[in-house]
């Protein structure tokens, strides 16, 4: 009789006939606490599982070692926090939060057939692997603690270490895992997609492509969140971390490092106390105009914003900036009002 379950095999021990020759050299005459030399290996998998939830991937619940193909406990006497710290950096973690004796208790009894592969299981805390402890093995080794089994807590690896998190995300650490909280602007796994602004169409979708955004930088030298330039290239750009190795922002102008096609946007705000009538202004891929964007400045709301964005194919160090085309226009810097950036594209146009 076989049964299936969380990915592995449990069968009762009275059914492992074909087992029996093989582990009765094991389990005859043995003494408690006696090490098995080549039974268990360093290699054989571990893994803890909650018999509750299901769940293998959890950092808390019964010790399982795979013998044979199939699935088995260790019983719980002499169980303690060396033999837990040795599991826990045997399956790759910085060693134990606790340990757990009936860990059915907490964690479930699962399958009742399940193999119980060793008992009596005795580390100094400094092994490598369970494999280097003195223990017991083989069939008939919990007989008096059949249903008891060992269990532990392992401690999670800080996955916030490598500062995954980029553009000013915040991350949280969690087990085998990390959250990242985007900033505005940013989305994705670690805040590396860019998220399109309104415009005219509505709102651009969020591209899981290389992308880089640049808002009007506000501060002091700005009075009402506004700056004066007169036919001139704007540079008054925020300072920011570039997202990748894709982009290089040098003196107001963005510097492209790989070849394709890309999406090229960009937005100004204008005060409407304007000396012309219309305001313009241009994105410059190196000094030609690629994109114009020409609104009138007259009339209320108080500001006015002309948004623009087109595909182009950049080479290697093409230099993208904004050319303001107007006399004494007043730029808005506020509320992400003026921005421009790029999105690189898939090579399959059709695909994004």
């Amino acid at each position: 009789m076989q049964q299936e379950n969380l990915n592995g095999r449990y069968r009762q021990d009275t059914n492992l006939e074909s087992l029996i020759s093989e582990l009765t050299s094991y389990s005859e005459g043995a003494q408690p606490r006696e090490k098995r030399s080549g039974w268990l290996t360093g290699s054989d998998e571990i893994r803890i599982v909650n018999h509750s939830t299901g769940a293998t991937d959890t950092d808390e619940g019964v010790v399982e070692v795979r013998k044979f193909g199939f699935w088995g406990r260790i019983c719980d006497k002499d169980w303690g926090m060396g033999e837990a710290s040795v599991v826990c950096r045997q399956m790759g973690y910085p060693g134990a939060l606790d340990f757990y004796r009936k860990a059915e208790k907490k964690f479930g009894i699962g399958p009742r057939t399940a193999n119980r592969w060793l008992s009596d299981v005795q580390c100094a805390g400094n092994e490598a692997t369970l494999a280097e402890c003195t223990l017991n093995t083989g069939i008939g080794v919990c007989a008096s603690r059949r249903r008891w089994s060992a269990g532990v807590k392992y401690q999670d690896h800080d996955d916030c270490v490598s500062a995954p998190c980029k553009n000013g995300g915040t991350c949280i650490d969690g087990v085998k895992n990390y959250t990242c909280h985007c900033a505005p602007g940013w989305g994705g796994r670690n805040c590396s997609e860019g998220i399109g602004h309104k415009a005219a169409s509505g709102l651009y979708p969020k591209m899981s492509l290389e992308a880089i955004h640049i808002r009007a930088r506000t501060d002091a030298m700005t009075p009402h969140s506004e700056i004066t330039v007169s036919n001139e290239k704007f540079t008054h750009w925020e300072e920011m971390e570039v997202p990748n190795s894709h982009f290089a922002l040098e003196n107001g102008e963005l510097r492209v490092t790989e070849e394709g096609h890309y999406l090229i946007y960009g937005q100004v705000g204008v005060a409407n106390d304007q000396h012309d009538a219309t305001f313009k202004y241009s994105i410059l891929v190196h000094e030609t105009p690629f994109l114009t964007c020409e609104s009138s400045a007259g009339g209320s709301p108080p500001r006015y914003t002309c948004y623009t964005a087109g595909v182009h194919y950049l080479r290697r160090d093409d230099v993208i900036s904004l050319m303001m085309e107007c006399d004494m226009c007043q730029v808005t810097t506020a509320e992400d009002s003026t921005f421009f950036g790029v999105i690189k594209l898939s090579a399959n146009l059709h695909l994004n």
